[in-house]
């Protein structure tokens, strides 16, 4: 992800292939890794509209809200360091900072900056010579910690620290900072004058956070000297304490602080993984945790809110489960089979592990939640619409001759398996999940605030393949994508209004953002297989067959890659130049369309899914007993109907594989590991969901799509920048400064010595020098209207060479006790932590 620079997830060496820890980086967001995303404040949620979804804040004047206490805000990890401009700073750093240092200016949930008064009293610039005069005024009282006056001995400190010139402080990005050519005390007391060499389109991005002197003058301090401590702060909270064991940091109220007294007595950081935070929830321990959808549920659940509802702050709810259920138990209509709420925020990769915590273990009984069979119906209700859509829906596609009506049956068979499926996951959650009454009484003390989060996620599409070096290639695939479907689903699963985003540098909350997704023209297969037809990417017989190769793009490193991330998973699938051609039918299909199962193993944990659907059957109610065990019936039966079907239809599977000089177009799509059992990532499964449709999209169109999971330790921090990959999905923040922020994201590759390419954080590799010029200008443009023109102009030349597309901004749910005020899903704004408090 992005942020400023590259302002949230994890930071990565700038060079292709390795290189040190200097230059820019990036902070990718997904689940767990792409994402806890903070930020400011709006509204309670009365607005209707996608307008009020902006943030979910519940807010409350200061003097209705109580002092002391101390609030514990869940956090994936504690951060690697607190110098938000190391290589190694993620969101969490951003997050804790925010109450520990200046920020001079501040971001409302439409991304438009302020100044705070708490450090700046205005700030000024004018033009002078080629550049501008910055002249900054800070607020009389703003100190150090130390008692020292924040003032221009760091501001000239951090600029030199940032603007690049020198190598031993190990900046992430110096952003508008290499820009400047003079930093001095004056005119005035308590003021600064900044000078640049040409303007600075986004000056408001300078010295936000700003770090004392002692800090940024010093490369060794600023290196390694804020992993654990600052040597001082400036803001409503200190940092007393970090206890990486036990994962936990605390913030004490500054009493020396100038601004608004912080409410709270503390303010603690506590490292809780994503599947434990239901568990933590229920036990009290923590009071705000960023949530997936089925956690989201299960907590408005105990308070007897509609599932799916945005709780007290957050009235957008669409009906629960209670209520939206079709008459066969499963999805209401048009939900999507196999998905309901089962892929939470999306990605789903099947897990044949139970958990060891099952009904009668004691605790709280939120371990329960992921009681022994629920993975196996999780498993059941991915292969069914597996089944459906491999064995049905996109071979029927390809195939018209192939009988409809066997399709149609099977279609309907795996559906109402995948929603009878559903409805015995939400019949065990509300068996399990709830069944002590001190869980009960803790997770009712919550509500769910639900917003447009902070970052977008992007299908990035690389370039630097063979196959893929042709734009009117990437461009065909774009083409085939239906931009909506991953929308819809995601933002549905999270319970927020389906928002396709079609800008890559400006998200919707913002008022220059313009959709400019038809600038690809028309859209769809046909205008998909048409460009594939005109650069010879052509239909042949039997194509599909083709088992050896290059991976489809001339690179061996993707066949090898497809086997050996996680070589005794049958996940892994098997590397197409390992052994001679298998027959086509099932398991050749199978490796074809979707190498993380074949259809033995499809079938058998069909099966077994049916066998746990018939347990779930014998602790559930009357009416739901019956329904469960005709949904296994049908399960079975269903089993059998498709693995015929996909026998019969293989054939013509292979028949509709694109073939150019012999090599079929084969792509390698890479995402993170979910994880199995009850460490299964559900913020990762967002993007295992959204690569399933994407994936249907591209076998529509005849590109075999091999899907490579790798390790989510590995995923961006070596595998993305690597360039290892054909397709993959990563997130980037949304930024108010897209002009500074975009070059890095989108600067053309260049070759450096060494036979290295120097990409920044362009991991596609698509650039032209139009982008670059077009982005020089903007990041100089004074004007904010004709900059804004210059950003359209560059979004409608990255449609153009299709090295990424935008897909949606990614939701943002925050599970808050009820009494907490200003604490919520922020959006795009900036939080105020001296705000936080609980009402009277």
């Amino acid at each position: 992800m992005l942020g400023r620079s590259n302002d949230a997830g994890t930071r990565k060496p700038a060079r292709a292939g390795g290189g040190g820890p200097r230059g820019h980086a990036v902070r990718l967001l997904a689940g767990a890794l792409l994402l806890l995303l903070l930020t400011g404040c709006s509204g309670s949620g009365t607005e209707r509209g996608t307008d009020a979804l902006l943030s979910a804040v519940p807010a409350a004047d200061r003097d209705r809200l109580r002092e002391g206490g101390s609030l514990v805000w869940a956090v994936d990890d504690l951060p690697a360091t607190l110098n938000t401009f190391r290589y190694d700073a993620d969101l969490v750093t951003d997050r804790v900072t925010v109450g520990l240092l200046p920020r001079l200016f501040v971001t409302d949930e439409r991304g438009r900056q302020h100044p705070d008064p708490d450090y700046l009293r205005s700030a000024e610039a004018e033009p002078e010579g080629d550049g501008w005069r910055i002249v900054y005024a800070l607020n009389p009282r703003a100190v150090w910690s130390d008692g020292e006056p924040v003032g221009a001995e760091d501001f000239i400190a951090q600029w030199k620290a940032l603007n690049g010139s020198d190598n031993s402080y190990w900046s992430a990005r110096n952003a508008g900072y290499e820009r400047i050519s003079e930093v001095r005390q004056g005119p005035g007391e308590h003021e600064v004058t900044v000078l640049t060499e040409d303007t600075v389109a986004d000056w408001r991005a300078l010295f936000t956070p700003l770090y004392p002197r002692l800090l940024t003058g010093d490369p060794a301090a600023f290196n390694n000297g804020a992993r654990d401590d600052l040597p001082a702060t400036a803001g409503p909270f200190t940092l007393e304490g970090v206890d990486r064991d036990a994962g936990r940091m605390t913030l004490a109220r500054d009493d020396g602080w100038w601004g608004d007294r912080a409410l709270l007595d503390e303010l603690v950081y506590l490292r809780v993984p994503r599947h434990r935070r239901l568990e933590e929830l229920g036990r009290g321990t923590v009071h705000v945790a960023e949530v997936d959808a089925v956690t989201a549920d299960r907590v408005l659940a105990a308070a007897g809110t509609p599932s799916r509802g945005g709780g007290v702050d957050s009235p957008h709810a669409p009906p629960g489960p209670e209520e939206d259920e079709g008459p066969d138990g499963g999805e209401p209509d048009g939900g999507q089979p196999g998905n309901g709420q089962g892929p939470d925020d999306g990605r789903g990769a099947p897990s044949a592990d139970p958990p060891a915590n099952g009904p009668g273990t004691g605790g709280t009984g939120i371990e329960a939640a992921e009681a022994p069979g629920t993975a196996t119906l999780s498993v059941g209700r991915d292969l069914a619409a597996h089944l459906l859509r491999w064995g049905d829906a996109r071979l029927a596609a390809v195939a018209p001759d192939a009988p409809a009506v066997a399709a149609a049956a099977a279609d309907r068979a795996a559906e109402r398996y995948a929603g009878a499926l559903v409805t015995a996951q939400r019949s065990r959650d509300r068996a399990f999940a709830l069944r002590e009454e001190s869980a009960r009484e803790h997770l009712a003390r919550y509500t769910v605030h639900r917003a447009y989060g902070p970052s977008w996620t992007q299908l990035a599409i690389n370039g630097s393949s063979s196959a893929l070096r042709d734009e009117r290639v990437r461009r065909a695939l774009a083409l085939a994508l239906d931009r909506e479907a991953p929308a819809a689903e995601v933002h549905g699963a999270a319970g927020l209004p389906p928002r396709p985003l079609g800008h890559h540098l400006w998200v919707p909350a913002q008022e220059e953002y313009r959709d400019h997704g038809g600038a690809l023209g028309e859209t769809g297969p046909r205008a998909a297989a048409e460009v594939l037809e005109a650069v010879g990417w052509h239909r042949v017989p039997g194509g599909g067959r083709e088992s050896g190769g290059d991976g489809g793009d001339g690179d061996p490193r993707t066949d090898a890659d497809a086997g050996s991330d996680t070589p005794e998973s049958p996940r892994a699938g098997v590397s197409p130049a390992a052994g001679p051609p298998a027959p086509v039918g099932v398991r050749s299909l199978f490796r074809v369309a979707d190498p993380l199962t074949t259809a033995e193993q499809g079938v058998g944990l069909l099966r077994r899914a049916a066998a746990d659907a018939r347990v779930a059957a014998a602790q559930a109610g009357r009416t739901e007993r019956a329904r469960l065990e005709r949904a296994a019936d049908e399960a079975e039966r269903a089993a059998e109907v498709a693995n015929r079907k996909v026998e019969r239809l293989a054939d013509e599977a292979a028949a509709a594989v694109r073939v150019k000089e012999g090599t079929p177009l084969r792509l390698s799509f890479v995402v993170p590991e979910a994880g199995t059992g009850a460490e299964r990532d559900r913020g990762i499964d967002e993007l295992h969901t959204v690569a399933d449709l994407i994936t249907d999209a591209l076998t529509e169109v005849g590109v075999l799509v091999d899907r490579v999971e790798v390790p989510v330790d590995t995923y961006l921090s070596e595998r993305i920048p690597s360039g290892n990959f054909d397709l993959a999905l990563y997130s980037w923040p949304a930024t108010p400064f897209p002009a500074t922020d975009a070059h890095p994201m989108y600067a053309k590759p260049q070759a450096v010595p060494g036979g290295e390419v120097f990409i920044r954080q362009n991991y596609s590799r698509v650039g032209t020098d139009h982008i670059d010029q077009l982005l020089e200008e903007a990041a100089t443009e004074p004007d904010a209207g004709r900059r804004a023109e210059l950003l359209h102009r560059v979004d409608l030349r990255l449609w153009a060479a299709a090295g990424s597309i935008p897909l949606y901004q990614r939701p943002e749910l925050v599970a808050a006790e009820r009494d907490l005020a200003n604490v919520g899903a922020f959006g795009l704004a900036t939080p105020r932590p001296q705000d936080f408090g609980r009402r009277r």
